[in-house]
């Protein structure tokens, strides 16, 4: 439950991407909102802390980021239709984080 959580996020996308977890590289864009955006400063602006931020996931597929913890998910994998199926994403802090 997201509601009671601090550093806990939820994303929808859609099914059938074949997905990766990774932590956040040097260059990192993704599109959101139909404007190019660079996870650092996107990290920075969504007042994330900086000792979380090399921590936090981003979701990759074969073409790219599907999404970021802490920022949202890229124009390209959000489930465009209602009712469309989609995939559940939901991270959150499981232990402590130094």
């Amino acid at each position: 439950d997201c509601e009671s959580a601090k550093f806990c996020w939820e994303y929808y996308v859609t099914q059938g991407l074949d997905l990766t977890a990774r932590t956040r590289m040097p260059g990192d864009k993704f599109v959101s909102g139909g404007m190019t955006r660079n996870v650092k400063k996107c990290h920075i602006n969504n007042k994330i802390e900086r000792s979380l931020r090399g921590a936090l996931p981003v979701i990759t597929d074969d073409e790219g980021i599907v999404c970021v913890a802490g920022v949202g998910v890229s124009d390209r994998a959000k489930p465009r239709e209602p009712g469309a199926t989609r995939i559940r994403i939901h991270i959150r802090k499981a232990g402590p984080i130094e």
